[in-house]
């Protein structure tokens, strides 16, 4: 690595291969080096917020699929432009002054951070006509930071692909293509990697030699100035050249087996931020950033996947827990429970995804694969937390990796079983497997949370004006969610027992009062719940709206809340219709209900506000009670 970046040293193509396969290059070098040169660029006021995640902020579109409709409708009015502003001399593909070519390389870094932020590849990266067609540009500096700034983002998204991460919470299984290519338009695949960090090197060895040659034989103001120039023009192309050595060495790294070196490395690491720790001032972005390097993945597969799946943890759990687990963790690099938790949820949450991706007559096959493949995962998250108790880390007010996952696997069980219910494709007998996960040790500690958060104390050591997200007050992040599953819970019973009238059964039930009977004696707990939703919720709900709305919100919140009037729909349970008419006297409840309509039922559903909630699955009827014929109207009229 060091005669590479020689100051009189010209690399070659196959040198720049032996750059890219560095193995022995441990973290803390490699941070340095990109430390070094970030602490040298200058380029404005490039904001990112602490909490910026790569994998949440880079575009769906990009992820999900490299070659678009969209892209090939805007492909031909690019090019046509593209030929239009070269033709006017407008885009310079060669002979470019160095200070406009110091405008134009930040403005290039700018596009790729404004893409970032979630716009797509044609939207935020080849709106920047220098990123159109850089073969063509004749610009030896331009040139390598054009091809530079393109491989790094096809490695984003490349990296993002493998590890399938397109969202916090949903992890698609996606094939990754040889080469990412956007409708006709390609991030420079034609030139390998090698080469464009040769050319790369080649145009910051041109700079310091043609800069030091011009000061030495022409000494003038104009000739130190145009010295300067390329100095920053190397530092650019500096900075961008180590940004993607962080990146390709993120995604090749394996770890399983760590190494004596890598060890104080991250030691290194850990020491250098003791001073921030003691004084409990360490930020989200550095704990989440130890965290990844601490736990770079086996394989590069995985890589996007662990990394999202640690900054989920921060954000759900809160930073003291995190740190006092990494605490724990520092006396060795491979802490094995941890260690066993990443591993699970890498084979779980993409298995449960892949649900999406299926054809309707396999949602159900992955959905129960998944189910027992996240069983395994939250055995290992609760001995990870018993192992953490008996170390007396203190996670009472934060949570625990066990609630994590409920949460998570609630939410994706809700999201499923909806979209399931919408196209019919779940059968009684499938729903009831679904609701087995709702054991009741998750609906017991789901009451808990809810009896327990408004008790938790309103300020801790980590408050901070800065910072005001839930993963600073996991209480109010509670408060949001646990309404929201309480009601989930109670519509999807609800819609599962008003389906069974219809639906054909299962052998080993008679007839579908047996299925309610054997349903109610499996899950007592809904019985609990149900009781706790009617006469319980409605004070908590309108408390917690009280304490964070203003009075005018207040008011306007009264004045929706009006009873709502439900149609006469004949249940086969006289329970469900108690319960029912007790949601229809919660004001409260009822509004929470009908608001939540976008965030908790499928695409396709249409809320008439003047109704219930429930009434878009409450469509079956009792078979055995027949509709009147309207010839039997007529007959009773003309009597």
């Amino acid at each position: 690595m060091s005669h590479l970046l020689a100051i009189d040293y010209l690399p070659t193509s196959s040198d720049c291969h032996e750059y890219l396969n560095l193995s022995d290059d441990n973290w803390i070098d490699i941070h340095e080096w990109f430390k070094g040169e970030a602490e040298r660029l200058a380029v404005g006021e490039i904001v990112m917020p602490s909490e910026f995640v790569l994998s949440k902020a880079v575009s769906v579109l990009d992820i999900n699929n490299g070659k678009l409709y969209s892209y090939e409708e805007i492909d031909p009015i690019l090019s046509w432009y593209y030929k239009l502003a070269v033709k006017k001399g407008q885009v310079l593909l060669k002979d470019m002054p160095h200070e406009e070519l110091i405008k134009v390389c930040d403005a290039i870094f700018v596009t790729m951070a404004s893409w970032m932020i979630n716009y797509h590849v044609m939207d935020g990266i080849f709106r920047n006509l220098y990123l159109h067609h850089p073969g063509n540009i004749e610009y030896t500096y331009l040139a390598a930071y054009c091809n530079l700034a393109l491989k790094c983002i096809s490695l984003i998204i490349s990296i993002l692909r493998r590890g399938g991460v397109c969202d916090e919470q949903d992890f698609h299984y996606l094939p990754l293509p040889s080469d990412i290519v956007t409708g006709n338009l390609h991030l420079a695949a034609h030139i390998s990697a090698a080469d464009v960090i040769c050319l790369a090197l080649q145009a910051d060895t041109e700079a310091y030699s043609r800069g030091q040659l011009d000061s030495e034989q022409h000494p003038s103001p104009a000739a130190e100035l145009e010295s300067i120039q390329l100095s920053e023009i190397r530092v650019r192309i500096s900075f961008l050249l180590q940004f993607y050595y962080v990146l390709h060495h993120c995604s090749n790294t394996k770890c399983e087996n760590v190494d004596e070196r890598r060890s104080r490395s991250i030691n290194q690491i850990t020491d250098a931020s003791n001073v921030e720790m003691k004084c409990e001032r360490i930020s989200f972005n550095q704990l989440t950033l130890f965290l990844k390097i601490m736990f770079n993945p086996g394989n590069s597969e995985r890589s996007a996947f662990d990394f999202q799946i640690l900054t989920s943890m921060c954000d759900f759990l809160g930073p003291a827990t995190m740190l006092k687990l990494s605490e724990r963790i520092n006396k060795s690099a491979n802490y094995g429970p941890f260690r066993e938790v990443l591993n699970k949820s890498a084979s779980a949450f993409p298995q449960l995804y892949r649900a999406y991706g299926c054809n309707d007559s396999r949602r159900i096959y992955h959905l129960r694969k998944s189910l027992i493949t996240f069983r395994n995962l939250m055995n290992s998250a609760k001995n990870l937390d018993d192992i953490l108790t008996k170390n007396e880390t203190n996670l009472e007010n934060y949570g625990k990796f066990s609630t994590f996952f409920e949460h998570i696997m609630l939410d994706i069980v809700r999201e499923i079983s909806l979209n399931a219910l919408a196209l019919k494709l779940y059968e009684p007998y499938d729903l009831l497997f679904v609701f087995e996960f709702l054991h009741k040790k998750v609906i017991n500690r789901k009451l808990e949370i809810l009896r327990h958060v408004q008790h938790c104390a309103a300020e801790t050591k980590f408050k901070s004006k800065e910072h005001t997200t839930p993963f600073y007050y996991p209480w109010l992040y509670y408060e949001e969610l646990i309404s929201a599953e309480i009601v989930d819970i109670y519509f999807l019973f609800t819609a599962y027992m008003n389906s069974m009238s219809e639906i054909k059964l299962p052998y080993y039930f008679k007839k579908p009062d047996d299925l309610e009977i054997h349903f109610k004696r499996k899950f007592p707990e809904l019985v609990i719940l149900n009781d706790y939703l009617s006469f319980g919720l409605k004070e908590y709900t309108y408390q917690c709206m009280h304490k964070r709305s203003s009075a005018e919100d207040i008011a306007a919140l009264q004045s929706c809340c009006k009873p709502f009037k439900s149609p006469d729909i004949p249940f086969k349970s006289d329970e469900f219709a108690r319960l029912e008419t007790l949601a229809n006297k919660n004001r409260v409840l009822a509004n929470l209900m009908c608001n939540a309509k976008d965030r908790f039922l499928p695409v396709g559903f249409e809320i008439n506000p003047s109704v219930h909630y429930l009434w878009p699955l409450i469509k079956i009827r009792d078979k055995n009670q027949k509709p009147a014929q309207p010839k039997a109207k007529e007959q009773t009229k003309e009597k």
